[in-house]
């Protein structure tokens, strides 16, 4: 039967090897395999038709479209057009065009493909449904699919409409300017993130420092990575003396996905202006905001602390550190300003309030605490009982207070440690 409607095809005129692509198609059906040859043939003589005349077979403006010899056609290629302007616009079913003209490739490699003879718009078909006026609805029926039960059934391809589909499809992506640019900008946004991943991939392979031992010098940084809004995930780790910003943020890297926030814009920095000679290349993350929230003002860390030592940053003996996805540039900006300008009034990052004078170093508030002590003196009060009343109580309040901590806090801490400016300032820095 095969060969016998060959030799028929052939006889009507047809190319030999185009019959014979034709009958491969349609398991050699021979009025499925006529039904390619004609409409094919008829695709032809209109854009010989339309080049003869200097015309173009679709409008780039898209303002007079070409009108086809049946409503179907015309009306699929208005319903693309309306999905590749969606695309172009970002809108909910912009993933739509792109999701039918995946379908139609997989029908015309495979028409009698069960994955594509029933399907349910979801997924990625799930923009079908979003799609302006129903024409991604449309678009199917014009297909062939018919609705059944919340399931979308193609009983009988018909290759013709589906190679009619697959070329209206093609026509628009080329002629539309701005489906275009948004597909390559769709593009270099999987390509981007597929870059962090792979850096990512590389800098997970190489191990983090190891935590010193107890008995050798070392800080304690105590984390807090904003994954979500929500959720907040704490751990402390310690860290040697020449250990390096870069090392921490290394350490921080290896984590678990689900306790990082997200991050992107990954770099592995060969080398760097603020690096000293022969510093060894180092990972760093531009999508990721660290601050150092141990003092008043907070300060951001960026790639030009990357390579400085914990100690010589003053993260020692102890720091908290909070990371967080970068939420905008400008921020970024804001808040590397408000912590790196002594002696000006500014609205730090986080906890608010303004912030005057530079940041004391750990060394110096412990040194400026023990030498402003005085004894406490004992008084009697009332029937008998005895009050502790310290002569430098309001000095240190207000001396705490002034570094930026809140009256409450400092006023509690200092309730806490019976008056002691020292240990206060411990439990107003834990």
């Amino acid at each position: 039967m095969s060969r016998q409607s060959h030799e028929n095809l052939i006889g009507l005129g047809f190319d030999p090897s185009a019959v014979q692509t034709a009958l491969d198609i349609n398991n050699g059906d021979f009025e499925g395999a006529l039904s390619l040859l004609l409409s094919q043939t008829q695709i032809a003589s209109k854009k010989d038709t339309q080049t003869t005349n200097g015309g173009s077979r679709f409008s780039r403006g898209g303002a007079s479209q070409e009108k086809f010899s049946d409503p179907a056609s015309n009306q699929m290629y208005s319903d693309v057009s309306s999905m590749a302007a969606a695309k172009a616009n970002n809108s909910p079913s912009s993933g739509a065009l792109e999701a039918l003209e995946t379908l139609c490739a997989k029908l015309a490699t495979n028409p009698n493909d069960e994955t594509c003879q029933v399907i349910q718009l979801s997924g990625r078909l799930a923009a079908v449904r979003l799609t302006v006026d129903g024409a991604g609805l449309r678009f199917l029926q014009a297909m062939g699919y018919s609705q059944s039960k919340g399931f979308w059934v193609l009983k009988r391809p018909d290759p013709a409409k589906i190679w009619m589909a697959r070329e209206i499809i093609e026509k628009v992506k080329s002629d539309n300017p701005s489906f275009q640019l948004a597909v390559a900008l769709d593009a270099s946004t999987v390509s981007a993130y597929k870059d962090a991943e792979t850096s990512r991939a590389a800098l997970r392979r190489k191990p983090a420092v190891a935590e010193p031992e107890a008995t050798t010098p070392r800080t304690r940084i105590r984390m807090t990575l904003k994954v979500s809004p929500t959720k907040f995930v704490k751990f402390d780790r310690f860290f040697a003396a020449d250990d390096t910003i870069s090392d921490l943020v290394h350490a921080i890297a290896i984590r678990p996905d689900g306790e990082l926030p997200s991050s992107h814009s990954w770099e592995l920095v060969v080398s760097h202006p603020a690096a000293p000679a022969g510093h060894p290349p180092f990972w760093w993350c531009h999508g990721w905001t660290i601050t150092d929230v141990t003092l008043r003002p907070p300060r951001v860390l960026t790639i030009d602390t990357a390579t400085k030592t914990l100690q010589g940053l003053e993260l020692w003996p102890s720091a908290q550190l909070c990371v967080e996805t970068v939420t905008s540039a400008e921020n970024t900006e804001n808040s590397s300003g408000s912590a790196s300008r002594p002696g000006s009034a500014a609205v730090g990052p986080l906890g608010g309030g303004q912030y005057l004078s530079r940041r004391p170093a750990p060394s110096e508030v412990i040194a400026r605490v023990t030498k402003q002590r005085a004894p406490v003196a004992q008084v009697a009060h009332g029937r008998g009982r005895s009050r502790i009343q310290s002569s430098t109580a309001v000095a240190a309040e207000r001396e705490l207070v002034s570094m930026g901590f809140k009256e409450a806090s400092v006023k509690d801490a200092l309730r806490r440690s019976g008056g002691d400016k020292e240990n206060a300032l411990e439990y107003l820095l834990r």
